[in-house]
């Protein structure tokens, strides 16, 4: 029998300033100075253990263990908003959102405002979403936001490997995790009265629309209005109306993970294995100022999968090539769904997904020196028609029936690699790898045309020279030398009414690499 502990104890700190309003006036940025002082900071700190046992009879190979781990995480976030604030959301507001509702607007012009006034005052001012928030500008609004969790989680495992006989196996594993997580959010600071007056005019505008016919125009503007200046991330955690909310709550959540697997030898160069596994993410907390707004709940639930796989690994050709076939068929019970919304990442789960298809791949070497690769993944990977089980909600039920994001059907990459020795003092090699994927959706929002990222090919290269010892070696290489330029993410770009942003993957990107060894 064989001990093994492995522990480990990490630290991590980051402090962050940065302006992510994605235009060059100052809409609104995370900086000391403009968020009352406060510094914004990540600070994680993590401790995990491990014990196995380990030990082989001539029928088994077994496997029992341990795990515990303990996850602290402190997350400071302190943003403010800039002198371009007010006049950014008149533009994009009333000067342009409001277009379709704002011929009717004046037939409200009586109705009195909570901030002194009447809506015929605010129609009037040349800044209508200043005038809209009782005249208080926006510029120096901020909040200090503080969140913290505390993740513990412990599980026993166990995996064993039957040798039925000498060209078959069977695989069983268990493993019950258990898991914890304590989540909170408290603010150290904050004003923004500009969002306060915009919420009080909106409430007013409404009770004034009240049987009239106009309840939609008072609606679209005063929830607009108040939706924009009461900014979740420089907004006081009141918990009225759409305003951010305090929480301090548990998450809980347990499972028996368990898998299987035969694998039958037909010979010594061929052989083929049939598994299922049943897994299992945890669930946890959106650390977000929004997350229990209006009631919500700020957890989000454990993801499960179950997954079969049948395959067929192959040598041939004096085993100079080898050819390996997968299928594959997962079912997923609430995918846990990350979404970047411009200003924020929130983590929501769809009841149902599901991710179907084959891999292929053959290696090689023809001749001494020369290697090659090609490979072919086709994956049908979606979220049927009746992901939501009928429940229609705002962000899963749109999703029904949509691909997996940067899921593409179609992948095909290949390699082709050469080295060869110089009188056995020097070395050098080449290599160039290429990879072709079809058209795939970059964001949570399926029917948006911009969102495809369409069908592309990436070539990679690689150049070196090096002693025979490998003590030293010189590398050029240059990646995607075509200077494809691709998406990765696709989201709406903050506080602009339809307008979206992205984030793209690596251009064209050359260098040169020393390596020393003693």
């Amino acid at each position: 029998m064989a001990l093994t502990y492995i522990g480990a104890v990490r630290d991590f700190k980051a402090e962050t300033v940065q302006h992510t309003d994605f235009v060059g006036i100052d809409v609104f940025s995370v900086r000391p100075e403009a968020a009352g002082g406060f510094q914004s900071f990540d600070d994680i700190q993590s401790m995990t253990h491990e014990l196995r046992v380990t030990g082989d009879t001539e029928r088994v190979s077994w496997m029992l263990g341990a795990y515990a781990s303990d996850e602290e995480i402190v997350e400071q976030g302190g943003l403010g908003l800039g002198t371009a604030y007010t006049q950014n959301m008149d533009a994009m507001l009333w000067n342009f959102a409001f277009g379709p509702v704002l011929p009717a607007a004046p037939l409200l012009g009586r109705v009195p405002m909570a901030t002194g006034g009447t809506f015929g005052d605010i129609l009037a001012a040349d800044n209508q979403a200043l005038a809209f928030a009782g005249g208080v500008d926006s510029s120096g609004s901020f909040a200090q936001n503080l969140f913290e969790q505390d993740g513990r989680s412990w599980s026993l495992f166990t995996n064993n490997t039957f040798h039925v006989s000498p060209s078959f196996d069977l695989v069983a594993g268990l493993r019950y995790v258990d898991e914890t997580k304590d989540g909170s959010f408290r603010q150290l600071g904050g004003n923004n009265q500009a969002c306060l007056n915009s919420l009080f005019n909106a409430g007013a505008l409404a009770a004034g629309a009240a049987g009239t016919g106009l309840e939609v125009v008072a609606a679209t503007i005063g929830g607009f209005s108040a939706g924009f200046a009461c900014f979740p991330f420089a907004t006081p955690a009141l918990g009225i109306s759409i305003l951010p909310a305090t929480f301090d709550d548990t998450f809980e959540d347990d499972d028996t993970i368990y898998t299987g697997k035969a694998v039958y030898s037909f010979n010594q160069r061929t052989t083929g294995y049939l598994s299922f596994d049943h897994g299992f993410k945890s669930g946890g907390f959106n650390l977000d100022p929004t997350a229990a707004a209006a009631g919500g709940d700020p957890r989000f639930d454990s993801e499960k999968i179950d997954s079969w796989e049948l395959g067929l690994k192959s040598e041939f050709g004096d085993r100079r090539y080898r050819l390996n076939l997968a299928l594959f068929d997962y079912d997923i019970e609430d995918f846990q769904v990350l979404e970047f919304t411009g200003v924020q990442f929130v983590t929501f789960n769809v009841p149902k997904a599901e991710s179907s298809g084959f891999e292929l791949e053959l290696t090689g070497r023809p001749i001494a020196g020369l290697d090659f690769s090609l490979g072919y993944t086709y994956s049908d990977s979606n979220y049927p028609v009746d992901c939501d089980l009928g429940i229609e909600t705002p962000t899963v039920s749109t999703l029904c029936g949509a691909p997996l994001t940067n899921a593409p059907e179609n992948v095909v990459t290949g390699s082709l690699a050469w080295n060869d020795t110089i009188e056995r003092k020097f070395f050098y090699f080449a290599s160039a790898h290429a990879r072709y994927e079809d058209e795939r959706r970059t964001s949570t929002q399926p029917n948006l045309a911009f969102d495809i990222q369409e069908a592309n090919t990436k070539l990679h290269l690689r150049v070196g020279f090096g002693s025979y010892s490998n003590s030293w070696t010189v590398e050029l290489w240059g990646d995607n030398v075509t200077d494809e330029r691709t998406r990765n993410v696709t989201f709406n770009t903050p506080l602009r009414v339809g307008s979206r942003a992205v984030f793209l993957e690596a251009p064209r990107t050359y260098g040169v690499t020393l390596r020393l060894r003693s």
